[in-house]
């Protein structure tokens, strides 16, 4: 079994979730949550606040590999940027620990789980819970990142070789 950690970036809050991905499609459930930051304190202390808790994150869980939501281009351009800074913190974390980093955009996310790229964060959060046999619907955040990693040890399994990377 491969260890995965999604992560769902923000410099506010950080989803993360961890699944344990097998042979086939096989994937069991670990863990997920938030990681949070005070909304008034600069971004510069937001920052290292998710770094601080993502390290905690890394060092218990013990990852094989991280996966993480692309940055897109939105419309506001300050929500971009953030974002970015989140990414990139993560990025961060990931490269200490000696990880592999890999990066979807949010529609192939969607697809992969729900089976179009337009679906609803309620949508994402129900088929998690279904794919993953949870009895209640993780948060949005929460939800986002398991998706990212189911979608992570899915398309890993069908890279050709038939096996995780």
């Amino acid at each position: 079994m491969r260890r995965i950690l999604g992560i769902d970036p923000g410099t506010l809050r950080l989803g993360y979730g961890v699944v344990e991905a097998g042979g086939g499609a096989r994937l069991r459930y670990v863990e997920c949550g938030v990681i949070t930051a005070s909304p008034r304190a600069p971004r510069a202390v937001r920052l290292v606040e998710i770094a601080r808790g993502l390290r905690e994150l890394v060092a218990e869980m013990r990852p094989q590999a991280v996966a993480m939501e692309e940055a897109f281009a939105g419309k506001n351009v300050q929500s971009a940027l953030a974002l970015g800074e989140a990414r990139g913190v993560a990025l961060l974390v990931a490269g200490e620990a000696d990880l592999t980093v890999a990066g979807y955009p949010p529609a192939t996310v969607k697809k992969n789980v729900v089976g179009h790229g337009r679906a609803t964060k309620d949508q994402i959060a129900y088929l998690v819970q279904a794919t993953l046999k949870l009895r209640r619907a993780p948060s949005s955040d929460a939800a986002d990142a398991l998706a990212i990693a189911i979608c992570h040890a899915r398309c890993a399994w069908t890279n050709g070789e038939g096996r995780l990377r």
